[in-house]
């Protein structure tokens, strides 16, 4: 029988040779905080220190403590699954093997077989003491959010860069009418997509499809992007001002159209998307 400290090196181990396969643009070295420059420890929320142990792990209970402190009764169902999953996170320094950049991260790590499609499957947290402070629309965005970004970590992503999109990566739906080739979601996916092609969908009080009219839609300028599934979906909300209270929308893409969609909330819908993105076996 193998000890916990042996099984967890064994585990290590291949978590390594798995993450490289799955994520070959970045290298991911475990790491403690006591390894970390002063820079890198100041990166890493204080929420964080509390919990990181000796050798940079953080027990499934113990992240579920984090991020219910950070933003209590959020992400229960995505919780709950990382739990069942008997999940660990650890510390870890990551490097973009493109730019040579190098930054604290934690990887939420599951090695669960019996309910997973592949050995593990992992997600990668950022720490980015400064996340979104950059952004003119920033003090716009859901105070829940801003403490998501602060408290917990700078996006949170698989292998195929789908979950809580990183600080930078934010950009809205559709360029200003006055600035027409600022970066945007429509100009990188195919920027001659008519708005006017855009469905624009509610629901009435039975739960029931409705087509909004003109008066009811936003500015799709002003919306922006927070979370994306492995296609073309994305989870938005709205920045116009402090009164829009980041207003929730999910935008669907289609071939030559697009469809965006009220949400009732904006934490049960991030909720849902991330437990989503687990390879459950059926």
């Amino acid at each position: 029988m193998i000890d916990g400290g042996r099984l967890m090196v064994v585990m290590r181990q291949a978590l390594t040779e798995f993450l490289a396969a799955k994520f070959p643009r970045h290298r991911f070295e475990f790491t403690s905080l006591d390894e970390l420059n002063s820079v890198q420890q100041s990166a890493i929320p204080d929420g964080w220190h509390e919990f990181v142990g000796g050798d940079g792990s953080v027990t499934a209970e113990q992240v579920a403590d984090i991020w219910h402190r950070a933003l209590p009764g959020k992400f229960p169902r995505y919780l709950e699954t990382f739990k069942e999953l008997d999940g660990t996170a650890f510390l870890v320094r990551s490097t973009d093997l493109d730019t040579g950049i190098s930054e604290p991260a934690a990887i939420y790590a599951c090695d669960s077989q019996s309910r997973l499609l592949e050995e593990f499957d992992a997600r990668v947290g950022y720490f980015n003491a400064n996340a979104g402070r950059d952004l003119q629309f920033w003090s716009k965005m859901p105070a829940g959010l801003q403490k998501f970004y602060h408290m917990i970590s700078d996006g949170f992503l698989d292998s195929t860069g789908a979950g809580m999109v990183r600080s930078a990566e934010m950009i809205p739906l559709a360029s200003p009418l006055g600035n027409p080739t600022d970066r945007s979601l429509l100009r990188n996916q195919r920027g001659l997509l008519n708005p006017a092609n855009i469905e624009y969908v509610g629901f009435n009080s039975d739960g029931g499809e409705i087509y909004l009219s003109e008066d009811a839609r936003p500015d799709i300028s002003k919306l922006v992007t927070v979370c994306t599934n492995r296609g073309f979906a994305y989870v938005l909300v709205d920045v116009t001002d402090s009164a829009s209270q980041g207003t929730p929308w999910e935008w669907w893409s289609g071939p030559t159209d697009g469809s965006l969609e009220t949400v009732v909330d904006l934490w049960s819908d991030l909720d849902e998307w991330l437990t989503q993105l687990f390879d459950f076996r059926k």
